[in-house]
């Protein structure tokens, strides 16, 4: 059976995703609703046994992805990164100020890297 037009497919990797493992194809929607423009600042924070990595926003970055968030409360929200599924955290808020993601894979560190550089920001 075909995707429909507003989706595709993209592999679950790094993070958990509800009823998916690392490896499984998961339909998502097309619609982006940030890219690397709306990204002001990106850094790595490595605490204990684990590495974060925060995104900072632009001020358009941040309405777009509030408004997306209200109108999405209780939906999964998909970060997508070359065409991977990072993780898809339920919405439970509206007005996020930065996004930071926590790694559960040991390659993470390298994948946090790689975005900050590929970003240009930090």
């Amino acid at each position: 059976m075909a995707e429909p037009q507003d989706r595709k497919l993209v592999p679950v990797t790094h993070f958990a995703a509800p009823g998916a493992q690392a490896g499984v194809m998961v339909s998502v929607l097309n619609d982006v609703i940030l890219d690397s423009r709306a990204i002001t600042d990106a850094r790595i924070e490595h605490r204990s046994d684990r590495t974060y990595l925060h995104l900072s926003l632009t001020p358009e970055g941040k309405d777009a992805l509030s408004d997306a968030c209200f109108s999405h409360l209780g939906k999964q929200l998909a970060v997508v990164y070359e065409d991977r599924l990072l993780c898809a955290p339920t919405i439970v808020d509206w007005e996020p100020e930065e996004l930071i993601f926590k790694g559960m894979n040991a390659d993470w560190p390298e994948v946090a890297a790689a975005m900050v550089l590929r970003l240009g920001k930090g």
